[in-house]
């Protein structure tokens, strides 16, 4: 879930069940152990630090039989480090560390419900605990068998966020269609759309491409999209068009989408909008109306 790749390092402590290990050799990372606390048997949190190099991207406390590592230390090197705590609470569920449920304090905690576990599925099972929202989709797509199914069970929701982002950009840039110095989406009256892209046209394709240049200029990516099948070799070497086109290649040289994506923010897509404006002012305007 935290995409581990070959080359990365995790940090485990010797003194634990092959799987702790596994989990990240079959990922083609490279495990670095360190010693025990021989009074605890589990990891010795003061090791940690010095065990680190620039490729750690994660380490692996151990609570073993059910006892809790020392966290406080290993939370703070992870937030100093910006690395990931995965807890190994295969034998510690219902334990805790000052009052905090072992596998609930890192970001991802994992349980055994192993026949020999306190709490038993009767044979193999177990559990991940996720803390952490950077890795909420991921577990959601291990936990659905690499498919992201779960998200056709929240559809009303995506829609609605997604609306709210279109809408959003329709009425703040409104005031720039009724000036034509750009076009909006036209929906029609026999049509509900599901906000699935958010496109305007400026007057000509050299509008549009100084319009990308000016947006990547503040690192916000915005694109064209189809370039028309008939224009293209294959296109032209398959097929024919049927009349004149009139519309086809002048519209697709003036189409560009904004950012529409369901986590888009309303800071962000402020900062889209008013990076619109400010292009708009550097348009002249009568040059616009001549490409009427």
């Amino acid at each position: 879930m935290i995409d581990v790749k070959s080359g990365d390092e995790v940090i485990v402590p010797s003194y634990t069940y092959v799987s702790t290990a596994n989990a990240f050799l079959l990922r083609g990372a490279t495990i670095v152990y360190v010693d025990i606390d021989p009074t605890t048997m589990n990891m010795d949190t003061k090791l940690v630090e010095q065990a680190m190099t620039g490729k750690t991207v994660a380490v692996v406390p151990v609570h073993y039989g059910g006892s809790s590592c020392d966290m406080d230390p290993l939370l703070s090197i992870a937030e100093r480090r910006g690395i990931f705590v995965i807890e190994d609470a295969a034998q510690a569920y219902s334990a805790t560390y000052k009052s905090r449920a072992l596998g609930t304090i890192g970001h991802i905690g994992c349980f055994s419900f192993h026949a020999t576990k306190n709490y038993t599925a009767g044979g193999q099972g177990g559990a991940i605990v996720v803390n952490d929202p950077r890795v909420h989709a991921r577990a959601d797509v291990v936990y659905e068998n690499g498919t992201n199914r779960r998200e056709f069970a929240r559809v009303a929701e995506i829609n609605a966020d997604r609306r709210t982002i279109w809408n959003k950009y329709y009425q703040a840039l409104a005031p720039l269609q009724q000036r034509q110095i750009l076009e909006l989406p036209r929906i029609p009256a026999y049509a509900a759309h599901n906000s699935h892209i958010f496109w305007l046209k400026w007057h000509s394709e050299v509008s549009r491409q100084s319009f990308i240049r000016f947006m990547g200029e503040a690192e916000i990516s915005v694109a064209f999209h189809y370039v028309p099948l008939h224009s293209t070799p294959i296109g032209r070497a398959t097929g024919r068009f049927s009349g004149a086109d009139l519309f086809t290649s002048r519209e697709a040289s003036r189409l560009v989408r904004l950012p529409l994506y369901r986590t888009l923010s309303g800071k962000q897509q402020d900062e889209v909008i008013s990076r619109i404006f400010a292009f708009a002012k550097t348009i002249d305007h009568k040059a616009l109306l001549s490409c009427l």
